[in-house]
């Protein structure tokens, strides 16, 4: 069932708006939220926090890139990926 998985990275707004259609993405793309990163966004409210931005990401199928994009305006990209010598 896996097989076709891959971990993407995205970025997004805190707003409920955007936080709405995200949601809605995973769980109609059968996606897996996998983490979550914000820089200065931990010490405020929601309401302070809704024009913050968050980094995150997902392990998707592969063939449902493509519609997840489509869902939240949010173009996916392969997580940075560290190689030590």
């Amino acid at each position: 069932m896996y097989e076709n998985y891959v971990n993407k990275q995205g970025k997004s707004k805190l707003s409920d708006k955007c936080m709405a259609s995200l949601m809605y993405a995973i769980v109609m793309c059968k996606a897996k939220l996998t983490g979550t990163h914000g820089i200065g966004i931990y010490e405020y409210d929601k309401k302070q926090n809704s024009r913050h931005f968050y980094d995150f990401i997902i392990s998707i199928d592969k063939n449902m890139i493509e519609k997840f994009e489509e869902m939240t305006g949010i173009k996916l990209k392969d997580p940075i990926s560290i190689i030590l010598n």
